[in-house]
C-alpha cells in the first residue's frame, strides 16, 4: 500500500513512469466498472481514458484525496452517467423535419361509432393546417398523454412554451372548425 502512495507522490510531481504504473494498476478495474454501466467496450475505454486525463490534470492535488480508488470510481461513474444522459437526450430529440404527419385513426369503440366520418376528416384537415411544432406538441400531450414537463424536455423547450403551443393549437382548431362537433371528438379522444 505504501508503494502505491509513493507512486502517487511521484505522480504528483509529474513522473510519467509513475503515471503509467498508476494507469496499469487501476485501468482494468475502472474499465470493468465503466463497462458495467455503459455496456459498450469502446465507450468504457474512452471513459477510463478521460478519467486518467482528469487524474493527470489534477495530479498536483492528489495528496488531498483520502481514498484514491473511491475518487476514481466516482469520476468513472459521473462520466458514464453523463454519457448516458447525453445519449438519452439525443435519442429523445426529434428534429421537426423528421416528424411524420399524424392523423386520428378511426377506432371501433362505441364513442367513435357515434362520430361521423366526415367530422373526423375535418378534424384531421384542421390539425394538418397547424404549424408542425404545434401539431407535435398537440400529439404528444393530447394523444400520447405525456406530461408537459416530459414534452418540454423531449423538445428542449420550456413547459410554458408547451402550454403556449397547446393554447395556440386549440384556438386555431376552434377557428377552423367553428361550430362543428369535431372539438367534441377531440375532447372525447383525450379523455378516454
Amino acid at each position: 500500500m505504501k508503494s502505491e502512495w509513493r507512486d502517487i507522490k511521484s505522480l504528483m510531481v509529474g513522473d510519467e513512469r509513475a503515471f503509467i504504473a498508476f494507469m496499469d494498476h487501476y485501468s482494468s478495474v475502472l474499465f470493468h466498472y465503466a463497462f458495467n454501466i455503459v455496456h459498450q467496450k469502446e465507450l468504457a475505454e474512452e471513459i477510463v481514458s478521460d478519467t486518467f486525463f482528469e487524474v493527470w490534470s489534477s495530479r498536483k492535488e492528489l495528496d488531498k484525496i483520502e481514498n484514491i480508488e473511491g475518487w476514481l470510481h466516482r469520476i468513472v461513474y459521473n462520466k458514464s452517467i453523463s454519457y448516458l444522459r447525453k445519449e438519452n437526450r439525443q435519442k429523445s430529440l426529434i428534429p421537426l423535419d423528421e416528424l411524420e404527419d399524424f392523423t386520428f385513426e378511426i377506432c371501433l369503440s362505441q364513442e367513435d361509432k357515434l362520430i361521423e366520418k366526415e367530422k373526423l376528416v375535418s378534424l384531421n384537415k384542421a390539425i394538418s393546417s397547424l404549424p408542425s411544432k404545434c401539431r407535435h406538441v398537440l400529439y404528444l400531450v393530447k394523444i400520447e398523454k405525456m406530461p408537459y414537463a416530459k414534452v418540454a424536455e423531449m423538445l428542449n423547450i420550456s413547459t410554458k412554451t408547451v402550454s403556449n403551443h397547446l393554447t395556440f393549437a386549440m384556438k386555431k382548431l376552434l377557428e377552423v372548425l367553428k361550430n362543428e362537433m369535431v372539438l367534441l371528438l377531440l375532447f372525447i379522444m383525450v379523455h378516454k
